[in-house]
């Protein structure tokens, strides 16, 4: 086949053949019990399928680089489109199309910034973070006032509950970066170190001064105030800013996970099947589907054996960063606090942001797990974190310990 295969052709040639195997898996067969199909002839055609346009657009920039392969600007475009079509449609095979051309130009050491902030990026997506912060390193080596080599390090830190360290990437881009992004790193960090009031109302007053900013960073300060209001139990008023990220980007698969959990958390569960109605292919949207449908006792057939595939899938072909998803399977759809506690506690030595406590803690109370809450309430205090949904999680025994 001349060119570049067809790309279309390989996603749905991939997704067939993983959807086979995951039902053999549910069914009992093994690996040694079935065989691939192999045609005879190489070049048999099995499916045609139409090409995208955009996924075309890519190809043509990929034959330009193959003649200029020093040409970073067109890679520069390649990578974003592909990562443009992996958020779009939540799907992570672009991002692999992505990482495998990136991937000469790492193993030959490249110190260009563009090309490493996009591998930093990638495994960062993968939950490997000591490797992302390696590579943010560099980039920073080579350019100490790179902004975004800044926030993907003060982010992946965040996120592993590594305030100091995510502070310090913060208060490193004073002078470089808009008041906006400053305030809005800053007081992400410090909300989290026992400063939630002060945080949340210095952030709200910085956005009414920046009412025309880039929509991306718009979306991104808003979903952290409405984080911020969600810990303080002030559900109306994160609904409402969420709502209004949903108006900047209706695909934002984080924001509409965020969303959903404020409607799952008041039983609001017709609401969040009409609100994800569309967004069935995105895995952790789809959970919450289940389990609001479970909760309405409308539970279909479909609906759980899709699932079941699915949970199938991710614990044979994913690693850490599906930990907090399985968690949740098992925790609210499975009925299963034993394995929900397993993985909360294992999702917790990498991830340790407001939803990944939340399901530990339900887990552990779940469980009865007294020891483990106890020590819990033991970091919460030594760590100053404050979030109203987990105090109220806490046995009334406990919530002295916790209290800041």
């Amino acid at each position: 086949m001349a060119g570049y295969p067809a790309i279309d052709f390989i996603i749905i040639m991939k997704s067939i053949l993983s959807y086979v195997l995951l039902l053999m898996v549910c069914a009992g067969v093994t690996a040694s019990t079935a065989q691939p199909y192999k045609p005879d002839d190489p070049e048999q055609i099995i499916i045609t399928v139409a090409q995208h346009k955009q996924l075309r657009n890519i190809n043509s920039l990929r034959r330009q680089l193959d003649a200029q392969p020093d040409n970073v600007k067109l890679l520069d475009q390649i990578i974003k489109a592909y990562k443009s079509l992996g958020r779009y449609h939540a799907d992570e095979r672009y991002f692999s199309y992505a990482e495998t051309i990136l991937i000469p130009y790492i193993e030959s050491g490249t110190n260009n910034e563009v090309i490493l902030l996009h591998w930093a990026d990638i495994l960062q997506r993968r939950h490997q973070f000591e490797q992302s912060n390696v590579v943010l390193d560099k980039v920073l080596s080579i350019n100490p006032n790179n902004i975004n080599a800044h926030i993907g390090g003060a982010l992946i830190y965040q996120v592993r509950g590594q305030y100091d360290l995510a502070i310090k990437h913060c208060r490193a881009m004073i002078g470089h970066a808009s008041s906006l992004v400053l305030t809005i790193c800053i007081t992400q960090i410090s909300s989290l170190e026992g400063n939630l009031k002060d945080s949340r109302m210095l952030l709200e007053q910085t956005i009414k001064k920046y009412p025309n900013v880039d929509p991306s960073i718009s979306a991104w300060a808003q979903t952290a105030l409405a984080e911020m209001y969600l810990r303080e139990l002030n559900m109306g008023k994160a609904e409402l800013l969420i709502r209004k990220v949903l108006t900047i980007a209706p695909r934002d698969y984080y924001a509409l996970a965020v969303y959903a959990d404020i409607l799952l958390y008041q039983d609001r569960y017709q609401e969040v099947i009409n609100l994800l109605h569309s967004y069935t292919n995105v895995d952790k949207l789809f959970l919450r589907v289940a389990i609001a449908k479970k909760s309405l006792n409308q539970l279909d057939e479909m609906t759980a054996g899709q699932l079941l595939i699915r949970i199938s899938r991710i614990k044979q072909f994913s690693g850490n960063e599906h930990y907090r998803l399985l968690s949740r399977y098992y925790l609210d759809f499975a009925d299963d606090p034993a394995a929900a506690l397993k993985l909360a506690k294992k999702n917790w030595v990498n991830q340790r942001e407001p939803e990944d406590l939340i399901l530990l803690v339900r887990s552990m109370v779940e469980m009865g797990d007294s020891v483990g809450l106890h020590h819990f309430s033991q970091w919460m205090k030594q760590n100053q974190f404050q979030d109203k949904r987990i105090q109220m999680l806490l046995p009334s025994r406990l919530e002295g310990e916790s209290d800041v």
